[in-house]
């Protein structure tokens, strides 16, 4: 019922890509302050992230240039 897809399809797809190469989440970082920017290898490093994108805003707030 969840989807629109039967519980054993809903199981394969509701995971993580690529820790599961047939999974449809995409789990994404928004890195937006000095203290992610200084972690941000780390951050990517863990299994199951599959992008991080930039927070220039938030960035330049914590930068001290707004």
């Amino acid at each position: 019922e969840i989807w629109g897809v039967p519980a054993r399809q809903y199981l394969d797809v509701a995971d993580p890509w690529p820790l599961n190469p047939q999974g449809e989440l995409l789990l994404g970082l928004k890195i937006e302050n000095k203290r992610a920017l200084s972690n941000v290898e780390a951050s990517l490093a863990v299994p199951g992230i599959a992008f991080a994108e930039w927070g220039p805003g938030d960035m330049g707030m914590s930068l001290g240039s707004r």
